[in-house]
């Protein structure tokens, strides 16, 4: 798939591109990110934002935080599909065995 090809090397770069570009605006590109992954079906999203989680926990501030769509997500494949009216379970990461947990 093209975006998960083209999303390699942009996270790579994220980092530097973040550094060199002074008018870059992180917020705007972090966002675009997530709302063009949430428009994927939900297994492509699955795969896209669980190698993202990992990443991220590795990474921090050099790695594009798309945690809003990863929310989302989460709640869309966890929460709704189950038809549960309450509040979703939170998620709690743990980086030293790059894994979540239902709190």
């Amino acid at each position: 798939m093209l975006l998960q090809t083209w999303l390699q090397p942009f996270y790579e770069d994220f980092g530097w591109m973040r550094r060199a570009c002074k008018g870059l605006d992180r917020r705007l590109i972090e966002d675009g990110l997530s709302n063009t992954i949430l428009t994927l079906p939900l297994a492509m999203q699955q795969d896209i934002l669980l190698a993202w989680f990992v990443r991220f926990l590795n990474s921090g501030d050099d790695f594009p935080n798309i945690q809003r769509g990863f929310e989302v997500w989460w709640r869309r494949t966890f929460w709704c599909q189950n038809g549960e009216t309450s509040k979703p379970p939170q998620i709690a990461a743990q980086a030293d065995n790059l894994h979540c947990c239902a709190l």
